[in-house]
């Protein structure tokens, strides 16, 4: 028993110095919380997710570019209230307000073989960009019904996603968590808990996704 506890003292002595040997090369701070970082290994510059920002760092943490992506007027009984004005429609045909809502990252994902930064949120349903991953100021938003609906519209549940082999190209694998934020208009029913979708070209990345689950009020909640 006393070998265990010798054994645990030197480790955790052997921890605590090498957390003290750490040194800071460079730092960088962002105005919100940031939710994701992704790497592009092939010239180490970081791509940060954040609440109502997206940030291009280099290998020295100086920032290249950044998008704002929030606050949205928002209200998740809508179909898409395109992220402006202060009412939408639901499905139902009912008028509702919308209010400023903050934009929570809920994919980044680095696409080096396309040269794609693809980036999804809480606002608007959960839609996703696509962005130059050399310049992600220049890109597309994907919108206009439940074929586009990708990450969690809450900013609280979670959202995992991939690239991986497709049976003929690159795939985006998603994850998703059941929400109830707009189920009452029956918007969320229609989104894939499980979905997957080609990456191969932006124009067809969310209109080719296969939906292996779809979500139910009874569904388990994938955290």
């Amino acid at each position: 028993m006393s070998s265990h506890r010798v054994l645990l003292s030197v480790t955790l002595v052997q921890f605590i110095q090498c957390i003290n040997a750490v040194n800071v090369v460079a730092e960088f701070t962002s105005d919100t919380e940031i939710n994701h970082l992704a790497l592009d290994t092939s010239n180490e510059n970081v791509y940060l997710g954040a609440v109502n920002r997206i940030y291009h760092l280099n290998v020295n943490l100086v920032e290249i570019g950044s998008v704002v992506t929030g606050p949205v007027q928002d209200n998740r009984l809508c179909l898409y209230p395109e992220g402006k004005g202060s009412s939408c429609t639901t499905p139902s045909g009912q008028i509702v307000d919308t209010r400023s809502t903050d934009n929570v990252n809920k994919i980044l994902l680095v696409d080096a073989e396309n040269n794609h930064l693809i980036t999804c949120g809480s606002v608007l349903q959960g839609i996703c960009s696509i962005r130059n991953l050399r310049n992600i100021t220049i890109g597309t938003t994907y919108a206009g019904d439940t074929t586009y609906f990708v990450s969690a519209n809450d900013p609280a549940s979670s959202t995992v996603a991939f690239l991986g082999p497709g049976s003929s190209s690159q795939k985006m694998y998603v994850g998703t968590t059941f929400t109830t934020d707009g189920q009452d208009s029956g918007i969320r029913g229609d989104a894939p808990a499980v979905s997957s979708s080609s990456s191969s070209s932006s124009s067809i990345l969310f209109r080719n996704m296969n939906s292996w689950m779809t979500m139910e009020p009874k569904a388990v909640t994938m955290e």
